[in-house]
């Protein structure tokens, strides 16, 4: 098997690199307005059965989702070089670039609600 490297550039990675782009650049803008401990964990009114971390420092709590749907993205783009499962997926690969797209806005959206929530 070949891992020569394609020059085409398929329009949901396009779609994907962007969003993550965009979504680092609103964690950079929102750096300097940002509390030094970025609140990440809200809760309905069960606080006594919650014991995890509640707040992330500055730098962790602004790109922490970024770096989970950058490395969700990396992941998702390489699964299909193992085994030859490029094969087996392209009768259905638009769906496929779909779901990758979709996991990278999620993560992104979660970010972005993060930093909203702690800027505004």
């Amino acid at each position: 098997m070949s891992l020569a490297v394609r020059s085409r550039v398929r329009a949901g990675d396009a779609l994907a690199v962007g969003i993550l782009l965009a979504t680092l650049a609103v964690g950079v803008a929102a750096y300097r307005s940002a509390p030094q401990q970025v609140v990440v964990h809200w809760s309905l009114g069960y606080e006594q059965y919650y014991h995890g971390v509640r707040t992330l420092p500055r730098w962790l709590g602004l790109f922490a989702g970024t770096l989970v749907a950058a490395v969700t993205f990396a992941v998702l783009r390489a699964l299909p070089l193992v085994d030859d499962l490029g094969t087996e997926l392209a009768p259905v690969r638009w769906l496929y670039d779909g779901l990758v797209v979709l996991a990278v806005a999620f993560c992104c959206a979660v970010q972005l609600l993060v930093v909203v929530l702690n800027v505004v």
